[in-house]
């Protein structure tokens, strides 16, 4: 949370000073642009002021044509019009008013002539008077009298004389016109290039400007970034495994505090590391004695369990021989129950002693599995003979199922056989009396089947029951060493919560998986899968 904060300021920051810049650029850019323009239109209004001199060449163009053509001593002047000189005097003073006013002329944006130059154009405007009233005076007027008489020659000498003195004259006065015309074009230039000295000058400013601001920026940016740069340094030697490192950096900003963060965090870190090595340390040499002490309760539990066996292998053979009448004589029927008593507890502590034998064999991982291929019915078959006697006290009921076409598995028999027994033992003790009834079915797993085992085909066998099955939150717990569902039921019927782990074990070694059938509600369900 810190570093978004810290971010999200710093980005704020920098997004301040990048719109700072670029408000700056776009206004120096809208600066340079209005000031280009108004040097567009001045350069625009020095095109219209030079025009002036076209359209005065081509007024006295205009009035030379009618004057050569009026003085023709054989044609009347009512077959000649003064329209084109008019018009030629029209675009002129049109000219020169938009020179004044602005507006769009020749398709060329013109604006009002600044009042530096009003001076200059009173003189154009005044020539221009000038020369008009001229126009007025000796063309129009003249030559309206002239056109009244009518069916009159006109003396040729004197007309001649007239036009070559009203020539000179208006000649004269549009020189006039031209001359102040170029003034005002001269005036006009010296101010544009006077503008434009200017705008190199600004343009050069601007630039240093834009220079300086920039290098601000960068210089602010490199205060900003710097310690998210000497971060990033730090946690790249943290990563080496370098915990010797801090970051020096004082801005009484809010990097700062996410520097001081940094170093608090490496700081804890490196307390962590040296406590999570004394640690280390302790469970190294915790384990070692650990080790040591599971390789001296193995000895003892194979010596211990060598020692048991030793006594009971007379026990278990005079015991079997008292239960001979034929080769010691009948005994009395108080005899006969004290022996059977012996001969059970016997069997009992024999089955414990082997229990604990193999859970050291697995422990210690010098199981050994003699595999054969074996029918499945032989199995169910020597089981069942085995536990014949427990059945029949029980009064139980014992069916098979074989719903598979697979009629043979390859398995150690012994441990096989070791597994249902312990599963059909477990059903046994938790049946009714008389009403009991086991189920053991074999069937391929199919994939409907939710049971996650490795290889393609596998053979499941079930020990189903009617007992009173196995509570939920005890399911999970079932496979643990010595575990026991109810200790009132252990003393009744014995046991030492091995017999599960033993199974698990075996069926483990074979590349199966074990487990208890939770959706099964009638009873338990043990159910266990091997590869064939």
């Amino acid at each position: 949370m810190v570093l978004k904060s810290v971010l999200s300021k710093t980005i704020v920051k920098i997004g301040l000073l990048s719109l700072i810049q670029i408000i700056f650029i776009i206004a120096i850019f809208g600066t340079l642009t209005y000031i280009q323009s108004q040097q567009t239109l001045l350069g625009n209004t020095i095109n219209i002021a030079g025009k002036n001199r076209f359209l005065t060449i081509n007024l006295l163009y205009e009035i030379s044509e009618f004057l050569s053509k009026s003085s023709s001593a054989t044609t009347s002047l009512e077959n000649y019009s003064t329209s084109r000189i008019s018009n030629a005097e029209q675009q002129l003073a049109s000219n020169i008013m938009v020179l004044k006013d602005g507006g769009i002329t020749s398709a060329v944006q013109l604006k009002p002539l600044p009042s530096d130059f009003l001076d200059a154009w009173n003189k154009v405007d005044s020539h221009w008077t000038d020369l008009k009233t001229t126009i007025q005076d000796q063309i129009y007027d003249r030559f309206a009298i002239e056109n009244i008489k009518t069916n009159t020659e006109i003396d040729q000498t004197v007309h001649t004389g007239l036009d070559n003195s009203l020539k000179e004259e208006l000649i004269s006065k549009a020189f006039n016109l031209v001359n102040s015309s170029d003034a005002l074009v001269t005036q006009i230039s010296q101010k544009v290039e006077s503008n434009w000295d200017e705008l190199i000058k600004l343009q050069i400013i601007f630039g240093v400007l834009i220079v300086i601001l920039i290098l601000f920026i960068l210089f602010i940016f490199q205060r900003l970034l710097r310690p998210i740069t000497l971060l990033t340094r730090a946690t790249s030697e943290i990563k080496k495994g370098n915990l010797d490192v801090s970051v020096d950096y004082k801005g009484g900003n809010e990097l700062s505090e996410l520097t001081e963060s940094f170093n608090s965090m490496v700081s804890t870190i490196k307390r962590d590391v040296k406590k999570q090595s004394e640690m280390t340390t302790q469970l190294t040499q915790l384990n070692v004695q650990l080790k040591e002490n599971d390789r001296a309760k193995n000895e003892f539990i194979s010596m211990m369990s060598h020692e048991l066996r030793t006594p009971l292998v007379p026990i278990k053979g005079y015991t079997e021989l008292l239960l001979k009448p034929h080769k010691i004589g009948e005994l009395n029927e108080k005899q006969a129950k004290a022996v059977q008593i012996i001969y059970r507890n016997e069997k009992k502590l024999e089955s414990l002693v082997e229990n604990i034998l193999d859970i050291y064999k697995f422990d210690m991982g010098i199981i050994k599995l003699d595999r054969k291929d074996l029918p499945i019915l032989h199995l169910f078959n020597n089981v069942i003979n085995d536990l014949k006697t427990g059945i029949e006290e029980k009064q139980a009921t014992i069916m098979t199922e074989i719903n598979t076409t697979v009629q043979k598995v390859v398995c150690d028999e012994k441990r096989i056989e070791q597994v249902l027994s312990n599963l059909i033992k477990n059903s046994l003790d938790f049946i009714p009396n008389n009403s009991g009834k086991i189920m053991l079915k074999v069937e391929e797993l199919k994939k409907t089947d939710n049971v996650q085992i490795p290889g393609e085909k596998h053979l499941v066998f079930s020990v189903e029951d009617n007992g009173p099955g196995v509570p939920v939150d005890k399911m999970n717990k079932l496979f643990h060493k010595f575990y026991q569902i109810d200790t009132a039921l252990t003393r009744k019927y014995g046991g030492t919560g091995l017999g599960l782990v033993i199974c698990r074990d075996i069926i483990e070694a074979h590349g199966g998986k074990i487990w208890i059938d939770k959706e099964y509600n009638q009873g338990a369900a043990f159910r266990f899968a091997i590869p064939f």
